[in-house]
């Protein structure tokens, strides 16, 4: 499978079932941008995507070319530099919590605002991918989570803007 998004084309080498199941999603069509697939689809692509088999394109021969099911389009972004964010942010350093599946990792907050949050931690997602984050804002108070889409990545750190606005989930 190949990804295309602002850092370019990605190549995935596939798992057997998941070679099956993308062979289902992409049956009739060959490229397929990442808004048009549902929420179930995008979060298992996120998880494939997110493991370490996910490298620069690198297809050496025109058998490898053949084996590719399809390309997903991520989300286009704004060309860098161009301020990405749609509402002002805090600078604050806070505890942020982040992950796709079952995958979690610890990081730290640098700045938030209304529609996101900017963090670093061990682990960079693509732009474009959806994921899941908790923060809080001090360690006394509760965890809040959202789901969120990447936006930007740089060296560790990564801004991304929340998605759904109108729920808000407390985790203690």
């Amino acid at each position: 499978m190949h990804v295309s998004s602002s850092a370019g084309l990605h190549y995935v080498r596939l798992k057997f079932r998941e070679r099956l199941w993308l062979a289902w999603i992409f049956r009739n069509f060959t490229v397929l941008p990442q808004h048009v697939l549902s929420p179930r689809q995008r979060n298992g692509i996120a998880a494939i995507c997110s493991e370490t088999r996910l490298r620069r394109y690198g297809l050496r021969t025109e058998r490898d070319s053949a084996c590719v099911i399809g390309t997903v389009v991520l989300s286009v972004l704004p060309a860098p530099g161009l301020d990405r964010r749609r509402t002002a942010r805090a600078l604050l350093k806070f505890d942020v919590e982040y992950g796709v599946g079952r995958e979690w990792f610890q990081g730290e907050g640098t700045d938030i605002g209304d529609g996101g949050i900017g963090f670093s931690g061990p682990k960079v997602y693509m732009p474009g991918m959806e994921i899941t984050v908790r923060y809080r804002l001090r360690a006394e108070r509760p965890w809040i989570k959202r789901q969120a889409l990447v936006r930007h990545c740089d060296g560790n750190r990564m801004g991304i803007e929340f998605l759904d606005m109108s729920n808000v989930n407390m985790h203690q």
